[in-house]
């Protein structure tokens, strides 16, 4: 019975260890075809004339986090971004009675 059990787990192992190469595999291939899509994207929009936009979002610096600023931009994707507005009329800093809206931007890149 134990040895059945220590070949359970040894089977289990290589299992495992086949579905990271796998896993590994398959993001090489996925981090490749985004290479390449995104190579082909630049040179249709450089063939069409677009204007590409770029954000940059700064770090909060220390003075800010030392007299307890909160971030107000969140990048959400290497696309997208968060920024955090305060309502018309909105008093106070408390979140909790709806003070704040958030605001959806998309850029050609966004980094951070």
């Amino acid at each position: 019975m134990k040895k059945e059990s220590q070949m359970g787990e040894e089977l289990m192992r290589k299992q495992v260890q086949e579905i990271r190469l796998e896993r590994d595999i398959l993001r090489s291939k996925y981090d490749n075809e985004t290479l390449i899509r995104k190579r082909l994207h630049n040179m249709i929009e450089d063939m069409k004339g677009k204007i590409r936009v770029f954000c940059r979002v700064r770090p909060m610096n220390q003075h800010e986090s030392d007299i307890g600023s909160l971030p107000v931009v969140k990048i959400t994707d290497q696309y997208t971004l968060k920024i955090k507005l305060k309502r018309e009329g909105a008093l106070g800093p408390s979140s909790r009675d709806g003070a704040y809206k958030e605001e959806v931007y998309s850029f050609d890149s966004c980094f951070g």
